[in-house]
């Protein structure tokens, strides 16, 4: 049994716009992908924006445990649109293990827009590779959001 913990999300710096107005990101829910179980086949484990977990391949996900997509809330200027940029893919580690996490989404994409009070919350999905007979461990890593005022 694989146990994946929560991908860390730095603190990301506010971006500033052409008139020096703060555009900040804040992380209310960290990402969990759940506990898994590898087999001698590859597979894979996504979580969509919306928090649906499925797989492929040789991985059954753990009816035990919690997951859940990454949740931030984007704050600024109200009524501002701004875009959002995900990473490629990023490292997951435990101990000398690693896995790769990609195909990030997110809701709104690839351009959000603050509400009249200046926020919106931004959901994230992404996909797990799981490697034929995966090590077992606790698994997390960090990767970085970047939102900037269009």
């Amino acid at each position: 049994m694989l146990t994946l913990r929560p991908l860390q999300l730095p603190t990301t710096q506010p971006q500033p716009h052409a008139s020096s107005l703060r555009l900040h990101l804040q992380t209310p829910r960290v990402w969990l992908f759940g506990n898994i179980a590898s087999s001698s086949s590859i597979g894979t484990v996504t979580i969509t924006p919306a928090g649906v977990r499925s797989h492929t391949g040789g991985v059954t996900p753990s009816a035990i445990g919690t997951y859940n997509n990454a949740i931030y809330t984007a704050t600024g200027e109200p009524n501002a649109t701004y875009s959002i940029t995900l990473p490629a893919s990023v490292t997951i580690s435990s101990g000398s293990n690693n896995m790769t996490v990609n195909n990030f989404t997110s809701d709104p994409t690839p351009t959000g827009l603050l509400s009249g009070a200046g926020s919106q919350t931004i959901n994230v999905g992404a996909t797990l590779n799981v490697g034929a007979s995966q090590a077992t461990g606790n698994y997390s890593g960090t990767y970085d959001v970047t939102i900037a005022y269009n």
